[in-house]
């Protein structure tokens, strides 16, 4: 009967310590054309904060490329082609809490904004507008999924949630994240 107990609850803690990051999830959805083949930058050690972005921006046009890093580890580049690469690193304590851009047949402008009110903008003003952010408000960027082709991305999706790292920690209410974002969660064409 005690070992019963026991088990059930080392059951209920799993299932506790785990919920953060399956309840505080969101998917943006993918903006593009969507042509080619597939990519996500999820990868092993995803589970922690992005601490960095590189962003591959093709000469005076769109987006070639896209890399994350995770903690201390970067995750593999996502995308062909070749362009400029602009990376965009992170403070200890901060997170991307909306991402916008431009996109018609392939995404042509990136913006990340951080919970401390940084921007980082890569590619070219054309084409329509989209600005997403997480549903939750204790949520941030995760990592991305899309298409590309010969020439670059042709459509990136933003996943949002809480890192391994910090449901450990335990969650903190940030009204910062979805009361200082100025557009809704939607495509705008």
């Amino acid at each position: 009967m005690f070992s019963i107990l026991v088990l059930s609850l080392l059951c209920a803690h799993a299932v506790s310590a785990a919920e953060p990051e399956s309840r505080y999830s969101s998917f943006s959805g993918e903006v593009g054309a969507g042509s080619g083949s597939t990519y996500s930058t999820y990868g092993s050690n995803s589970q922690s904060r992005i601490t960095a972005v590189r962003v591959w921006e093709r000469f005076n046009s769109g987006i070639a490329k896209i890399q994350v890093q995770h903690g201390y580890y970067w995750n593999t580049v996502c995308g062909t082609g070749s362009g400029t690469v602009h990376e965009f690193q992170l403070h200890s304590d901060e997170k991307i809490i909306q991402a916008s851009g431009k996109y018609n047949d392939y995404v042509y402008q990136i913006t990340f904004v951080t919970n401390k009110g940084r921007t980082f903008t890569v590619g070219q003003p054309s084409g329509s507008s989209f600005n997403f952010y997480p549903v939750y408000g204790q949520s941030e960027l995760r990592y991305f999924t899309g298409r590309y082709n010969s020439v670059g991305l042709t459509s990136i999706g933003f996943h949002w949630g809480v890192p391994f790292s910090a449901s450990r920690v335990g969650l903190e209410e940030d009204s910062q994240l979805s009361s200082g974002l100025i557009s809704s969660n939607q495509t705008h064409v």
